[in-house]
């Protein structure tokens, strides 16, 4: 399954691109584990209010399990 197919099925993510998966058959369960790297002139997004901003004060790498 490729990066698009499997970005089609999960749903958009707003200014990134998928760009690895990989699977850690270690973990119990197994699971996916998505790199997303932001789209170049995408707007940024404050993750508070979801306004566009055009400074970022930070970059930080994030783990959500869903």
């Amino acid at each position: 399954m490729g990066h698009d197919e499997l970005a089609a099925i999960l749903g958009s993510f707003d200014g990134f691109e998928l760009v690895r998966v990989t699977r850690e058959p270690s973990a119990t369960p197994p699971r996916l584990v998505l790199e997303l790297a932001p789209v170049a002139g995408a707007p940024k997004r404050c993750s508070r209010c979801a306004g566009e901003v055009t400074v970022v004060h930070e970059v930080v790498v994030r783990q959500v399990r869903d």
